[in-house]
């Protein structure tokens, strides 16, 4: 009631930001034009963003799709492809899963380019299978504050098997991170999609970007939705308790600006990413890892809500801090291309970074085939890389 004298401020442009404005223009019925979105880059998309520069194209992050994503796909069925009229993108993006569906018959390699021979052997001891099931039914709370090695144990059976192989290179997940989120993967990409062969993940017609974000920003502008780049929301105001949202704090060309927000109107915060601060390296260049404390990115925004009231989180766990000691680092490298095993090479021989603190992620679309690596033999990390089809990339 009254949505039509309403205003939306939604924080972060990407993928989340951009569909809570069309679902408010389109099923909440909000004039385009009350509805502004706040981008801190150049380039709305966030992990689905693509680029070209004069090294190539970039391709910072990217969705794991799968069929029963009802809310992504029911946005996409109102979206009109850019490319082929009357239809929209969920129809285009069904016919190329059709022509050009996920398989893999070289789904890891071992020993500098052997098929991994075990690789469709998901036999488990009857302890290991048992703690998988209880693992998938586990309450959530039980999960709280563990990482997955906390739950399976160090060393455990689990983390030599095929399933964990598999399951791990496929979604860049390591021992030590959540289990909570762990759990939730399994559940969401069920080991019935033969994931050793890479069946059941999904894809579009090209890059996220150009398969799905362009044409969502042009049927968004097409609305009226404000888009706004280079806009760093920093601060919240927000009342006694914390609950509610007076004032938006930008910073946009060197100003600060303060934009009001009225008791009716609506804020959308996005207070996570995978690519905020992401640096790019190259065959000489290793990625710089980012340790400034004044501009964090969106996680700035989180830290300073944070320090307001503890329910935003434990500010300590975005507070980046440069260790002293090489060899209490970690590096995470995304990608697997010569560049991303180039920098990798260059931190154990040149920074004298021990290899088990190096992590190799790599989170590409494939389509039309796809080859995943998992060097285990003493290299402590482990890679993926795909084959794309020609287009991939908007020319």
């Amino acid at each position: 009631e009254g949505i039509e004298q309403r205003k939306a401020h939604i924080v972060g442009g990407g993928l989340a930001g951009l569909a809570a404005a069309a679902f408010l223009v389109d099923d909440a019925g909000m004039p385009g034009e009350n509805i502004t979105i706040y981008e801190k880059s150049d380039i709305f998309g966030g992990a689905c963003d693509a680029t070209q520069n004069e090294k190539g194209y970039i391709c910072r992050g990217h969705r794991e799709l799968e069929p029963y994503m009802e809310c992504f796909w029911y946005l996409f069925s109102k979206i009109p492809s850019l490319e082929e009229e009357g239809r929209t993108v969920l129809d285009e993006s069904v016919d190329d899963n059709k022509e050009y569906p996920m398989h893999s018959e070289c789904r890891v390699l071992v020993n500098q380019g052997h098929i991994y021979e075990r690789i469709h052997d998901f036999k488990e001891s009857s302890e290991v299978s048992e703690l998988i099931q209880k693992f998938l039914s586990e309450p959530e709370e039980n999960l709280d504050g563990l990482s997955v090695e906390d739950y399976f144990g160090k060393g455990s059976p689990f983390f030599e098997s095929s399933m964990w192989l598999c399951f791990s290179t496929m979604l860049a997940f390591k021992p030590c991170h959540s289990a909570i989120e762990a759990q939730r993967y399994l559940l969401r990409f069920p080991l019935a999609n033969r994931i050793d062969y890479l069946e059941g993940i999904l894809h579009g017609k090209r890059n996220d970007y150009d398969s799905f974000i362009k044409p969502l920003l042009v049927w968004l502008q097409g609305k009226g939705v404000k888009l706004q780049c280079g806009c760093y929301v920093y601060d919240l105001d927000l009342d006694a308790n914390c609950n509610t949202v007076q004032g938006i704090h930008i910073r946009k060309n060197n100003e600060e600006l303060l934009i009001p927000v009225s008791e009716n109107d609506l804020v959308f915060v996005t207070n996570g990413s995978i690519t905020t601060n992401s640096r790019h390296g190259d065959n000489n260049t290793v990625a710089p890892t980012v340790y400034a404390q004044d501009d964090i990115g969106l996680f700035g925004l989180w830290r300073n809500l944070a320090k307001k009231d503890a329910k935003f989180g434990n500010e300590a766990f975005v507070n980046p801090r440069k260790p002293d000691d090489i060899e209490k680092k970690s590096a995470y490298i995304v990608g697997t291309g010569l560049a991303g095993l180039s920098a990798a090479v260059f931190l154990v021989r040149d920074a004298q970074m021990p290899g088990e603190n190096i992590h190799i992620l790599e989170a590409s679309p494939i389509a039309g085939g796809a080859l995943d690596g998992a060097y285990i033999e003493g290299h402590g990390f482990c890679c993926r890389g795909g084959r794309e089809l020609e287009d991939h990339m908007e020319c």
